[in-house]
């Protein structure tokens, strides 16, 4: 199998596959980010195509459409015949569907996988994944993803995920930032933060995954990248873009999205999301 991007998410999916017994090589665009592999017996390729090249897997965990786009450049020339080639980026249907499109005229059997989940999961092989494939790949797609993923949710075709998972990502954000809001409302009213915490693990009907695990970076201070301000902003745009195309508004969406742009421009970039605490902690009216 061969991972295409080895950042945050891709190092650890690569180190997966071997630990779990699979032959595994790996390509990134910055080739010191995938040396680091080679100690985990997983084969660095110096160029995309060869480490596609045999492979009778493909699993692209680079930053966005562009980049698909950039790598499919490189590597569909070398791609064997019935190649499963699986895009996990968060991107457009418009991008997905154009992937889908190349896969297929180079012989390949085009997938999608945009995922729930960040580097703990990851190295867990806990990743959730939402699929998109042809009814005859289904099974060939699980068999690989069920090795890095502790679940997925099957919906339609190559597109047809990427559209569920968009609406899926209008809910996450937001709780990022509320959570935030909360946790500088209790402070400011002289409540230790870490009671907020508490109070909604205890089991107040609106405890959460995202509430509990942001929050709880939020308080320790602990900003360090699991998934970053920069790619929140990233995949903000794109549901903006999804959400124009269709004719719709959706408001608080919108300020979430201004409020990460803020993040962004502020310098917090490569920050965890959870860095939004930082802004709305320190605003007054």
């Amino acid at each position: 199998m061969a991972v295409l991007g080895t950042g945050a998410i891709g190092a650890p999916v690569a180190r997966r596959l071997r630990a779990a017994g699979r032959e595994a090589s790996a390509w990134d665009r910055a080739p010191e980010r995938a040396a680091t592999l080679a100690a985990d017996g997983v084969v660095v390729a110096e160029r995309a195509a060869d480490a596609v090249a045999g492979a009778a897997a493909v699993l692209l965990l680079v930053l966005d459409g562009k980049a698909v786009t950039q790598a499919l450049d490189d590597v569909l020339p070398a791609l064997s015949t019935g190649t499963l080639v699986v895009d996990m980026t968060t991107s457009s249907v418009a991008e997905k569907r154009d992937f889908a499109a190349r896969v297929r005229e180079a012989g390949g059997r085009p997938a999608e996988a945009p995922f729930f989940g960040t580097i703990p999961q990851a190295e867990a092989g806990e990743l959730y994944a939402v699929v998109g494939c042809d009814e005859a790949d289904v099974d060939d797609v699980r068999a690989v993803l069920m090795l890095i993923c502790s679940g997925l949710f099957r919906h339609g075709g190559v597109g047809d995920a990427s559209a569920l998972k968009l609406a899926a990502n209008v809910l996450v954000f937001p709780m990022v930032e509320l959570i935030a809001e909360a946790l500088a409302l209790a402070k400011a009213q002289g409540v230790d933060p870490a009671a907020l915490l508490a109070l909604l693990e205890a089991g107040t009907g609106v405890r959460s995954p995202i509430y509990l695990a942001r929050g709880r970076l939020m308080v320790d201070g602990d900003f360090g990248a699991r998934a970053s301000v920069g790619l929140a902003a990233k995949d903000l745009e794109l549901i903006h873009d999804a959400a124009f195309a269709a004719g719709m508004e959706l408001p608080l969406l919108e300020r979430t999205r201004s409020i990460f742009a803020e993040a962004r421009a502020a310098g917090l970039e490569d920050e965890d999301m959870a860095a939004v605490y930082k802004l709305v902690g320190g605003r007054t009216a």
